[in-house]
């Protein structure tokens, strides 16, 4: 075996050790991650660099919780029920997201959807109708 022989076989364990790392690494945070879908409302955006902060309560302590995250590529968006891009998001729109959240709440979206039509006799009650007898 030649010594340029050796130099290539080193260099290929090499390789390959820091993608075994690289993926083992990946797989615990993965593995270590929960999937979470919650109603709250959308606190800082920037559609440039892909990042949110999103807010919201938690049910079993009512405590108020931010998770920040990237938001990837293939995030399904939709507002009002109907597709819509990331730059269509605005900061404070109430939203529904589904996301991978880690244990520093660090979230990876997976589903954004905004709500901003009001739903019939979601809006503020009618006036009374004035009857012809008040009159």
């Amino acid at each position: 075996m030649t010594s340029d022989q050796k130099k290539r076989i080193v260099i290929g364990m090499v390789v390959v050790t820091v993608v075994a790392v690289v993926a083992v690494r990946f797989a615990l945070r993965y593995a270590a991650s929960t999937v979470v879908t919650v109603p709250g409302k959308i606190v800082e955006f920037d559609p440039v660099a892909r990042t949110a902060t999103f807010e919201f309560i938690r049910p079993k302590t009512g405590e108020v919780t931010r998770l920040s995250g990237d938001v990837p590529e293939d995030c399904e968006i939709q507002i009002d029920g109907r597709p819509a891009g990331l730059a269509d998001v605005k900061v404070g729109d109430a939203a529904t997201i589904t996301a991978r959240v880690t244990e520093g709440n660090r979230a990876w979206p997976l589903k954004v959807k905004v709500r901003r039509a009001m739903s019939p006799g979601s809006g503020p009650a009618a006036a009374p109708a004035s009857s012809p007898a008040s009159q």
